[in-house]
């Protein structure tokens, strides 16, 4: 490419470069004739100079547009400017919190998250030790299905292995038509309570949930509330429900496989070992819920009354899944949202 000539415009003079010693003059200021060939020197110097201060400009430009994604001398649009990765700039966001794990129904619910809390089955484990001021000592105890009176006679000999207070009953009932709370004993025998009139041997009563994947018919969060919610109405005890995502989590890690309420069997019939516990209800509602839960009544091939226990739990697994679920092991199947709270759970099967 020629070079522009370096000749300034007739009455200007052109600032010296520091980098140059000749100082090129213009026509106001004409050179002696002895240093003619000093002033053609210096115009092929400077052409030479201009030529590669246009390469030098060129290639800056060049440099320029390769590294911006638009036309030289524009601005950058907001959609083509470079940002930093949001990944680099903030840490990943936490999982979002889990949606409450028992829906009260009273005005008065529970809070268990600062509680420790004595969690007490129906094994017959318990009756080999004597927890009871163990248990006792919890700041919350829950009972599962069978109701336990230290101040019924026959069963006050029991308070030394399984401990007087209640504070939450655990229960599965599919029928809330009678204004009463109805419970079973240890031992089989059925009573009500309604407070204030007939006071209840319990604080609270949390219901097991259900949901259609498990029994359609029985009440949920979300189903058959009705006659529960009118009972609760007019209750003065805090009562509450599991929450759908505790019963869905509780199916899908025990890998329930029923359509209508009815069991996944080899041979035909609605036979399913998979049937989870009313137990295992309350160890991952509550472990989820409280701060921390000792396990007591929760081993052992029989229970503390004697009564019968069905077929379709499949202990033996229950059992394997209970030692998993204490020792923090991988759950399959296990919702991942769930999981990552039972990660910070504190649980401990005691017997």
């Amino acid at each position: 490419m020629e070079a522009t000539s370096s000749r300034p415009a007739p009455g200007k003079k052109k600032k010296a470069r520091e980098s140059f010693s000749p100082l090129v003059e213009d026509e106001a200021y004409p050179s002696s004739p002895s240093d003619g060939d000093c002033r053609a020197d210096s115009s092929f110097l400077l052409s030479k100079v201009g030529a590669w201060l246009l390469g030098l400009g060129l290639g800056l430009t060049t440099i320029s547009l390769l590294s911006s994604s638009t036309p030289h001398g524009l601005a950058p649009s907001p959609a083509t400017a470079r940002t930093t990765p949001t990944s680099l700039l903030q840490p990943p966001l936490p999982p979002p919190p889990l949606p409450p794990l028992i829906s009260w129904l009273t005005p008065n619910p529970v809070d268990l998250s600062n509680s420790t809390c004595a969690l007490v089955g129906g094994s017959n484990s318990v009756l080999q030790h004597n927890f009871g001021a163990q248990i006792d000592a919890h700041d919350v105890v829950v009972r599962v299905n069978r109701m336990f009176d230290a101040s019924v006679d026959s069963f006050s000999a029991l308070a030394r292995k399984l401990g007087r207070r209640t504070d939450i009953f655990f229960q599965d009932s599919c029928d809330h038509n009678s204004d009463d709370f109805e419970f079973r004993h240890v031992g089989g025998d059925w009573e009500s309570c309604r407070p204030p009139e007939k006071s209840c041997p319990f604080g609270s009563i949390v219901y097991r949930g259900n949901t259609a994947s498990s029994e359609p018919l029985c009440t949920g969060e979300t189903q058959n509330g009705e006659a529960l919610r009118r009972k609760a109405a007019s209750s003065i005890i805090a009562v509450g429900i599991e929450a759908d995502i505790v019963v869905d989590s509780v199916l899908q890690f025990r890998e329930l496989r029923v359509e209508g309420g009815g069991g996944d069997s080899s041979d035909g019939d609605d036979a399913n070992d998979n049937e989870p516990t009313t137990g295992l209800h309350a160890v991952v509602l509550f472990g989820l819920a409280c701060k921390s839960v000792d396990l007591y009544a929760f081993g052992g091939d029989g229970t503390i009354d004697g009564h019968t226990i069905s077929a379709d739990h499949g202990l033996a697994m229950e059992h394997e899944l209970l030692s998993s679920l204490s020792n923090h092991r991988p759950i399959a199947n296990m919702p991942s949202l769930v999981q990552h709270l039972w990660d910070k759970s504190n649980i401990r099967v005691i017997c």
